[in-house]
């Protein structure tokens, strides 16, 4: 759901007239690490699939998990890096939203 959000902001950021550069390195980055999750999920997935088709091999068993962990551990640098950029890219909006807004009746009225 969350990877939704992120690709749904950056498309909606992308066809905004008003695009503030501060916004488009965090959105960008947290919309790249959430494709690298996936591309990390395509490849470890099928290793661990796989497990129940092996037998009772241990060579075979233990290949298929060290496999696993590396692609897994990937997945989990890619997240952590993916967390990272959504929170500098929430940041980065409240904060462009925020400086957009008028502060006092005069500035709402010019």
């Amino acid at each position: 759901m969350w990877t939704l959000l992120i690709v749904v902001a950056a498309i909606s950021f992308r066809l905004s007239s008003t695009r503030p550069r501060s916004v488009a390195i965090p959105i960008y980055a947290a919309v790249v690490m959430k494709i690298g999750i996936l591309l990390a999920t395509t490849q470890a997935a099928p290793i661990m699939l796989s497990v129940a088709h092996i037998g009772n091999d241990p060579a075979a068993l233990q290949r298929a998990f060290d496999g696993f962990a590396r692609w897994d551990n990937l997945r989990a640098v890619i997240g952590a890096l993916g967390y990272c950029a959504d929170v500098w890219a929430l940041v980065a909006i409240v904060r462009v939203s925020a400086t957009s807004r008028p502060t006092t009746v005069l500035d709402a009225i010019s």
